[in-house]
């Protein structure tokens, strides 16, 4: 959370305070929705677990498309379709490893989103990240390795503990 206070810099004119709000309350929701999957996946299938996933949440998505879509032309929906598309098998590809693999494993890949946002930030946009980004993103890197490693450290010791025989 420190490191995620130093990259938004709540306040500051570089993001409005709402807009770290909306971002934060985002984090949380996905924090839970991928809970949600990994208790969906001991019984549900990846594809099952994707379908009510959308279904869930085509209605918020479709009163927001009211609101905030408009004409595309068709180089757009081109692109729109490409995303969906790859979006798709992205989620997929979650939903089947939080499945096989401990949410503490999974997770702290998601940390790759940071490099690969940045990389195609510089090479498409031309947008180089500040310096509260290079401060704070290797904290929030960080601490997500140090919980991954302590929950496998904790998982070792519950297995082991399970091996022992009873007195």
């Amino acid at each position: 959370f420190v490191g995620v206070l130093i990259v938004i810099q709540p306040g500051c004119s570089l993001i409005p305070a709402f807009g770290a709000a909306v971002a934060l309350a985002g984090a949380l929701v996905t924090a839970s929705v991928t809970l949600v999957i990994r208790i969906l996946g001991r019984t549900e299938t990846s594809f099952v677990t994707i379908f009510w996933f959308s279904v869930y949440t085509l209605p918020a998505l479709t009163i927001c498309a009211f609101i905030y879509g408009g004409g595309h032309d068709a180089q757009t929906w081109g692109y729109l379709l490409g995303i969906g598309i790859f979006g798709a098998f992205g989620q997929l590809g979650i939903t089947q490893s939080l499945r096989y693999a401990p949410v503490s494993t999974i997770v702290p890949m998601d940390y790759s989103a940071l490099i690969w946002a940045t990389t195609f930030g510089i090479a498409i946009f031309g947008q180089y990240p500040g310096l509260s980004i290079w401060l704070g993103a290797p904290i929030i890197i960080g601490s997500g390795l140090f919980i991954a490693w302590r929950e496998h450290v904790r998982a070792s010791k519950l297995m082991v503990a399970k091996a022992e025989p009873s007195a």
